[in-house]
């Protein structure tokens, strides 16, 4: 069980942009009741940290970009009833876990909480060329720029849910943000481990140069079994959690 106090707000002001975060304790079992019935769910994360979050915003538009867990869950809700992917592999989990996973495996919804939530734009569905609009580009992150030794003005990393998948695995999405002098960037990511089954990370990352109009969004999507991974799984154990040891592999 993790529990921590809500930390002091964090705000900087850059220019034009402004950006806030903060980083709270885990939902009560108040909130967890208020947080189902506002998204029309019966099941939650074990964790969920509903007062941590991320918002980026603009002085002279409406435009606001941020991360936050309630619409990370919405996200989820969507596909939680089709998702046929994670679902597929219930039988084999079972077999291998026996009857602790019985429950589990009854369940008609994705029980891993897996969600392709890319943050929260706003003003939603934004008419071309508008603050929120959103278009593809080829346009790749410039990691140079990331990997400079700029101060860091503003910096974040929390947690927005967790759950252990009854001792059979973890769910977890996090977010580390920072904000140099001539860039921000942000990388969100959802780590799934089921154990003796299967990885999964879902990474999204956030990047701005100042002076430009437009922030980069980059979404990848990657997974392996373990069958798949079986010449390459760290021997310690221990390590299977780790997803900076495990993400690279996938």
């Amino acid at each position: 069980t993790k529990e921590r106090s809500m930390s002091e707000p964090q705000t900087l002001e850059k220019g034009l942009w402004v950006f806030k975060s903060s980083n709270g304790p885990m939902c009560n079992s108040s909130q967890l009741d208020t947080l189902r019935e506002q998204l029309g769910v019966s099941d939650l994360p074990e964790m969920v940290f509903g007062a941590s979050e991320i918002l980026i915003q603009r002085k002279d538009s409406p435009f606001t970009f941020g991360f936050n867990a309630k619409d990370c869950l919405a996200e989820w809700k969507k596909n939680a009833h089709h998702n046929y992917i994670q679902v597929s592999y219930s039988d084999q989990w079972a077999n291998k876990r026996g009857e602790e996973f019985a429950e589990i495996e009854r369940k008609n919804f994705d029980w891993t909480f897996t969600t392709e939530y890319r943050g929260s734009v706003h003003p939603a569905e934004a008419a071309e060329g508008k603050p929120g609009s959103v278009s593809h580009t080829e346009e790749p992150i410039c990691f140079e720029k990331l990997m400079r030794h700029d101060p860091i003005l503003f910096y974040s990393e929390l947690i927005l849910f967790e759950d252990e998948l009854a001792d059979n695995g973890s769910s977890q999405i996090s977010i580390k943000f920072r904000v140099m002098p001539t860039v921000f960037f942000g990388l969100q990511r959802f780590f799934l481990r089921v154990d003796d089954v299967l990885f999964r990370a879902i990474d999204v990352r956030i990047y701005h140069e100042f002076g430009t109009n437009y922030i980069i969004r980059n979404y990848q999507d990657r997974s392996a079994t373990y069958e798949e991974l079986s010449g390459v799984l760290p021997e310690n154990k221990s390590l299977l959690a780790d997803e900076n040891t495990m993400v690279p592999l996938l």
